[in-house]
């Protein structure tokens, strides 16, 4: 089975009732959305704008509001950190601070380099109220914490506000994270005076925390196994978390479409991140590009590889026009299983004619059309 994630690839029409995915020219989803069923989703809940992790939780068939794990998790699992069960992961940023106040959440992008030496003091933090702490690098300004220790509970704020000219500060938090906040505020005071002497990273901002708690793989949901083929520490981090192999991966475009069709695995969860940045950045003829790209690689991945059942879908939709996750129902294909739908393209508009879901109701449906479901109650 092949699970390809473009991500935020759902959008908005703009004035002539286009999006990116409708002007794109995708041959290969075509030919998938003939064969096979177009439709739309919604990743959480209705109204609800959802974060990539949760989002992708969704997708691989775990109910987003029964798992609400803090991206921290993801983030830590996804750089290979190892945790167990009361473990206090969190996402941190290098940032540039001036007089007590942000002027840069993310120390002016630093790079891997430059931003060594920051993370070699954070790395000698011992921790904080009695928990040991560990730090891993991550690409450029961002790292992982984790904080182990008793009396941790989540999910917990960090301190980073979203903005620059702020002082940062840890908001209250109800009484299962008390001790959470008091251990992360410690071990923050201690990271803001080792980096005091740095020029650019001069200081650290947190978010995202939570407790690890442990989720049920997919092998004892469903007796399959799963391989990850994804860039970033978030999404590698969800397949961990569920049980998927997610080791890191060559960047060369050719060694990661090698690593999918070789893989043992059942199934092969491939993930295009370019989608995303285009509408974050409010690129609408870049996304549409992105979803070309997207679709390129596709096709070779279809070539290459031999699949009983396809799905190609968004964890969410990104719109040009808001430049962030939205709300908005995102478009799908699943092919397998010899059904159809009557559909000619993967559009925002094919699907709204097709069948509507809930995100975590997507990967049932792509066993079925794998045969991986048997009857029930037979």
């Amino acid at each position: 089975m092949l699970l390809f994630v473009m991500d935020g690839v759902g959008d908005l029409p703009n004035d002539d009732g286009e999006t990116p995915l409708s002007l794109a020219k995708t041959p290969h989803l075509d030919s998938l959305a003939r064969g096979g069923s177009v439709g739309l989703h919604i990743p959480v809940a209705p109204g609800v704008a959802p974060g990539s992790g949760i989002a992708h939780l969704a997708l691989f068939g775990y109910d987003p509001i029964l798992h609400p794990i803090g991206r921290g998790i993801f983030e830590a699992l996804g750089l290979g950190m190892e945790l167990v069960p009361g473990d206090l992961a969190v996402r941190g940023n290098l940032a540039t601070f001036q007089d007590g106040k942000v002027i840069d959440r993310r120390a002016g992008r630093i790079h891997d380099g430059a931003a060594l030496g920051a993370m070699e003091r954070l790395s000698q933090i011992s921790g904080a109220e009695g928990c040991a702490s560990k730090v891993v690098a991550g690409k450029g300004h961002r790292f992982a914490l984790r904080l182990r220790g008793e009396g941790l509970g989540g999910p917990v704020d960090g301190n980073d506000l979203g903005r620059t000219g702020v002082v940062p500060t840890f908001p209250p938090v109800p009484p299962y994270g008390r001790r959470s906040r008091l251990v992360l505020s410690g071990w923050w005071d201690r990271a803001m005076d080792a980096l005091r002497r740095e020029k650019r990273a001069n200081g650290v901002l947190l978010r995202g925390g939570d407790v690890l708690s442990r989720v049920e793989t997919m092998w004892e949901r469903h007796q399959i196994t799963g391989r990850a083929i994804a860039d970033y520490p978030c999404y590698r981090g969800v397949a961990r978390l569920v049980g998927m192999e997610a080791d890191p991966l060559p960047s060369h475009p050719d060694k990661r479409l090698c690593a999918a069709v070789e893989a043992p695995e059942d199934l092969i969860f491939f993930h295009h991140k370019a989608t995303d940045q285009a509408g974050e950045d409010g690129d609408f003829e870049g996304k549409r590009e992105a979803i070309e790209v997207g679709d390129s690689l596709l096709g070779l991945l279809l070539e290459k590889g031999s699949f009983d059942a396809v799905l190609v879908t968004g964890d969410h939709a990104t719109p040009c026009i808001l430049k962030t996750h939205s709300s908005d129902p995102v478009p799908y294909v699943l092919w397998g299983g010899d059904r159809k739908n009557g559909a000619s393209r993967m559009t925002e508009a094919e699907g709204a004619r097709g069948q509507f879901m809930r995100g975590m109701d997507l990967f049932p449906l792509l066993l079925a059309r794998a045969g991986r479901l048997g009857t029930w109650l037979a």
